[in-house]
């Protein structure tokens, strides 16, 4: 897995609310640098990369790499916004896509994620709980690759922009057409009732 420049440098902007031009000036760089980087039509270079990276481990929310590393079950810690780019993961997971965990710190896993994950997601996209910050939960019944229905909890990190997903193999058949995963959302107007 090739390391994904365009969403490392928005997650960066988003998780530090700076635009192009702001990034650039703190990089010592050109705002259009920034653009081309975030289009995927050039690299930073290596003093570069180490720079951003060194950024976005001081500034990632207070959840430590480690405590989700070393969860376990199956964690992933991700961005919501760049769809996939991992900001954490249990050792559990790295070792089902042949990498430890640290090594797939700031990969985009997107791509191997089976339908019905890319199917929850979009549902989620779909909905103005999830997009304004008001989901709290996500509960889904879906179907993983070597056939067996997995029960998952999705859990925003308030004003991050990540999701906490955790997945454990089910012990209950999904209740409905096994063609669509099974979702349960919670908002915060749900928890209050």
């Amino acid at each position: 897995m090739d390391t994904p420049w365009p969403a490392l440098v928005r997650r960066l902007r988003f998780i530090s609310n700076l635009k192009q031009a702001d990034l650039a000036d703190l990089l010592g760089v050109e705002q259009g640098t920034v653009s081309r980087w975030e289009r995927a039509t050039y690299v930073p270079d290596i003093p570069v990369q180490r720079r951003i990276r060194d950024m976005l481990h001081r500034l990632e929310p207070a959840i430590p790499p480690a405590a989700i590393e070393v969860m376990p079950i199956r964690a992933l810690l991700y961005c919501s916004q760049t769809m996939g780019l991992v900001c954490s993961v249990s050792e559990i997971v790295a070792r089902e896509h042949g990498f430890s965990a640290h090594e797939m710190r700031y990969k985009n896993i997107a791509p191997m994620w089976p339908e019905s994950v890319r199917e929850m997601h979009e549902r989620l996209d779909a909905m103005d709980a999830w997009r304004s910050g008001d989901v709290v939960l996500v509960r889904a019944k879906i179907f993983r690759i070597n056939n067996e229905w997995c029960d998952t909890t999705a859990i925003p990190v308030a004003g991050s922009g990540l999701v906490l997903f955790t997945a454990g193999l089910s012990q209950t058949p999904p209740a409905i057409d096994t063609s669509q995963c099974e979702l349960t959302v919670v908002t915060k107007d749900e928890m209050v009732a």
